[in-house]
């Protein structure tokens, strides 16, 4: 995933085509952080660099608000190492 978006983003121009050799795939996806070490290659807020990763990825972003909001889908006592819930 981490290489196309990295081609992805130099092929907008926010990443600069000198900073693509310092993308190695083996480093940017062994890295456990692979997003964050691409923002970290480029000038975009987290913002924005969040609506390109939705751009990419072809889905809609949510506000904040709209989180907030939103139900759980599923209960805290289905995450591992968390007690049941009584």
């Amino acid at each position: 995933m981490s290489e196309g978006f990295a081609k992805y983003l130099v092929s907008k121009n926010l990443i600069a085509g000198n900073f693509i050799s310092k993308l190695d795939a083996r480093n940017v996806s062994g890295s456990g952080q692979p997003l964050r070490r691409l923002w970290e290659l480029t000038d975009l807020s987290a913002n924005d660099f969040a609506d390109e990763v939705a751009r990419f990825h072809g889905i809609a972003r949510m506000s904040l608000a709209q989180l907030m909001e939103a139900s759980a889908i599923v209960g805290l006592s289905s995450f591992p190492g968390r007690p049941p819930a009584e």
